[in-house]
């Protein structure tokens, strides 16, 4: 209806909505404030509880609703302080120990308080283990009890400290160990542990784990490393009328207190079933017994629990699919996660393929789970055979445009990916997570790219520019890192996810496919995991694999030195050209670069990219590849001497190279008048992107950029370059590089040709870029 509008009318409706979406917001916060339950009283600092803590926290227990347990009990009186596990540490206790197996059963209780559980942990102490040291991590309320052996720690025993519940040396031997601990942990808010949340919508209760980097500590007693994999098998005990999901198969139907089959489950898992039971003070309860997974780090395995509901395909391809593949929700956003599931199914179903043939290995577990949770502070977690991803991502009412979709999409694929890539195969320790992430997110936009099915998204690798863009960005800081660091302890593994090790990790891996070949790729990947297939990698083996296939496939350039040189060393490159021109003819053509100023051991790197020649109609008549050198600033390109001009020359076509790359001056006059032009969407705002970066460093200035951008925008119909232009391009140049004086003048400018010349023409007919061109206004508006 505002199409219909005069442009006069136009701003008055305009002003008004924006006057009534501020009304609307504040009245909703403020409902929300008013209807928010009064937090718990906190509870003083560990420091500050009196000697008898224990005592006193059972009778907070009994008073609470529930009832009191008979165990004297350890506490951790460091529970509140920061506490990590080192590389040295963690190393020793993988080398003292090994052949771990967990026999877990927890009782998720009501109310967002705790709950309580049970862990079996065998394993196998090593010759020259040191037995003074053996210990499992645990950030949780108290230890119940601790058995060792079959032997009972008794409450003297100061075992549990500093997050650690340590095993007494004269209880442990050589060989096979067995211990078993109960203990009462704390449900998290703060998605670090086993996430509790109640829907504001139905007070319904809904709980997941997230457990990377390292905090499945805080959920139960664990090894809480990497790389002392282990199989798992699961009781989880919950209120009637949840459902829990976990990484394996159900290997019996859910069983309610009270019948033979719960019972038997109890005791299967070694737990005093009246204890456990009384718990739920009197409630129904269900018993979901899980199968034994397969050896699979401890930070990739879940529990999710709470009355999701359940959404299946009605496509036969996926009801016969050789994986079982189901969608799971909370009650109140299951309405539309239905209109959305047959889009999330075929995403799921193709890229399995894809990455089937890819890695030429099938996929590795028994069924995919995905689960759309509430109040998640991430994108998406890989948990083994039940990813987690937040339901923000479900499209409600509101308008997603299709590059939003897509890039929803892709986060599916890169999560999927997970399960090849870092959860059949997982690193050693965290300094590799960057490997993890950026190969996960390479191979997902190649997956989205041309995966068989999925034809339709078109948009792949105009997401990726954003993270190649992202990356390049944080790597001209002061604060820019190497690729690959030492992560000295858990903590810093947290730290490590930032534009460097998805957006840079991921373009160097796009520069490795496009230097070196699929095949390499293909071959080098196929060996890798079939040598480590449930086991644990460093860099260097992964590296060894694409090395061998490179060699096998007689290409020369020595794959691991150069991978040093992307790696190891902080910074980018500065890549631009020198042309001179006669009679339209090339007569020198000399490519410059040299490292940025920023990050430590910055230096020259070997990459391959493309220049594609335009004409004068922009369109690309020739695409040249150019491959730089680590040892020299410039060098010629004389095959191109007496070779036709081109009326512009794009740099680094197709975002294969990664580098500040720099356009020459009659490029960029070119791209002021024709940039519209230019065919592949792609290419326009790459093109946008560069010319932002060369503002950023001083090679253009903030008005000619906006001129083009001004002038540019009027015909630009993709969504993508819309939404780099309107909401980070224009916003940022106008506010940091234009003079205070003109601002008022630039909004004005940029609300007129809005109004003027695109909404009122008619020719955005996508209803999600509408919606996206009036906030625009909104913003140059106000």
């Amino acid at each position: 209806s505002l199409m219909s509008l005069s442009k006069e009318q136009y701003g008055y409706a305009l002003a008004a909505a924006g006057i009534a979406a501020t009304a609307t917001l504040l009245y909703a916060y403020y409902t929300s404030q008013s209807q928010e339950p009064k937090p718990p009283a906190e509870e003083p600092a560990q420091d500050e509880k009196p000697e008898e803590a224990a005592q006193e926290e059972a009778k907070v227990e009994e008073t609470s609703g529930q009832p009191k347990i008979e165990h004297f009990g350890f506490v951790d009186a460091a529970a509140e302080e920061q506490k990590s596990l080192y590389k040295k540490e963690a190393l020793k206790r993988s080398k003292d120990i090994c052949d771990v197996r967990y026999q877990l059963a927890y009782a998720l209780l009501r109310g967002g308080k705790s709950y309580h559980g049970q862990v079996k942990v065998s394993f196998t102490l090593n010759e020259g283990a040191d037995l003074d040291d053996v210990f499992v991590d645990y950030r949780g309320e108290k230890v119940l009890s601790l058995t060792v052996n079959g032997k009972q720690v008794t409450e003297g025993v100061n075992a549990f400290r500093n997050h650690r519940v340590y095993f007494p040396q004269e209880m442990l031997a050589v060989g096979p160990n067995e211990v078993t601990i109960r203990f009462v942990s704390k449900y998290v808010k703060d998605c670090q542990g086993v996430h509790h949340y109640v829907d504001k919508d139905d007070n319904e209760e809904y709980l997941y784990s997230q457990y990377e980097a390292a905090d499945a500590h805080k959920a139960f007693p664990c090894f809480d490393q990497p790389d002392m994999k282990a199989p798992y098998t699961l009781l989880a005990l919950v209120p009637k009328g949840w459902v829990a999901l976990s990484t394996c198969n159900l290997v019996k139907p859910e069983a309610p207190s009270g019948s033979g089959e719960y019972a038997e489950s109890l005791s299967k898992f070694g737990l005093d079933g009246d204890e456990f039971t009384s718990l739920f003070n009197g409630e129904e309860v269900s018993a979901f017994e899980f199968g034994e997974s397969p050896k699979i780090s401890v930070y990739l395995y879940s529990i999710i629990a709470g009355p999701y509901v359940l959404h299946e395909s009605s496509d036969e391809a996926v009801k016969g699919y050789k994986v079982p593949l189901r969608i799971y929700s909370r009650k109140s956003i299951a309405k539309w996660v239905e209109r959305s599931k047959e889009e999330y199914f075929l995403a799921t179903r193709c890229s399995i393929d894809f990455y089937g043939e890819l890695f030429s290995t099938p996929y590795p577990f028994d069924k995919l789970d995905q689960v759309f949770v509430p109040d998640y502070n991430m994108g998406a977690m890989e948990n083994v055979g039940c990813v987690i991803y937040r339901d923000d991502y479900v499209q409600r009412d509101e308008l997603f445009s299709d590059h939003k979709r897509q890039g929803i999409l892709n986060t599916f694929l890169h999560e999927i990916s997970h399960m090849w890539f870092g959860n059949l195969v997982t690193m050693k320790w965290w300094d590799d997570l960057w490997l993890n992430e950026s190969f996960a997110n390479f191979v997902s936009y190649l997956c989205l790219d041309e995966a068989k099915g999925l034809e339709k998204y078109e948009s792949a690798w105009s997401i990726f520019l954003d993270e190649s863009f992202w990356g390049l960005s944080e790597d001209q800081k002061d604060t820019t890192h190497p690729i690959s660091v030492d992560v000295i302890h858990t903590e810093a593994a947290q730290d490590i996810f930032d534009g460097i090790s998805y957006g840079k990790g991921a373009s160097w891996l796009n520069q490795t496919f496009h230097f070196f070949g699929r095949e390499v790729f293909k071959v080098g990947l196929k060996s890798y995991f079939e040598e480590y297939a449930f086991k644990n990698t460093e860099l260097k083996d992964f590296i060894r694999h694409l090395s061998n296939a490179a060699k096998q496939l007689k290409i020369e350039t020595d794959l691991e030195a150069w991978t040093d040189s992307w790696l190891k060393t902080a910074g980018c490159n500065i890549i631009w050209h020198e042309i001179e021109e006669a009679e339209g003819k090339i007569t020198k053509f000399i490519v410059h670069q040299r490292p940025n100023v920023n990050g430590a051991g910055n230096r020259l790197r070997k990459q391959k990219y493309q220049v594609a020649f335009y004409n004068d109609k922009m369109k690309p008549l020739k695409i040249v590849d150019v491959e730089t050198s680590e040892t020299q600033e410039s060098f010629e390109l004389t095959e191109l001497i007496g070779k036709k001009a081109a009326h512009a020359y794009h740099i680094n076509y197709k975002n294969f190279g990664y580098a500040k790359f720099k356009i020459d001056e009659k490029s960029l006059l070119a791209f002021e008048q024709q940039l519209g032009d230019i065919g592949l969407a792609i290419s326009r705002k790459q093109i946008y992107n560069i010319l932002f970066d060369m503002l950023r460093s001083g090679d253009i200035s903030g008005a000619r950029l906006l001129q083009i951008c001004k002038k540019q925008m009027v015909e630009e119909k993709d969504v993508g370059v819309i939404t780099d232009l309107f909401r980070f391009i224009i916003p940022a140049v106008i506010k940091s590089h234009i003079p205070t004086e003109y601002y008022q003048q630039c909004h004005h400018d940029i609300f007129e040709i809005i109004l003027d010349n695109i909404l009122t023409s008619g020719s955005i007919e996508d209803n999600s870029t509408k919606h996206l061109l009036l906030e625009a206004m909104l913003t140059s508006a106000r």
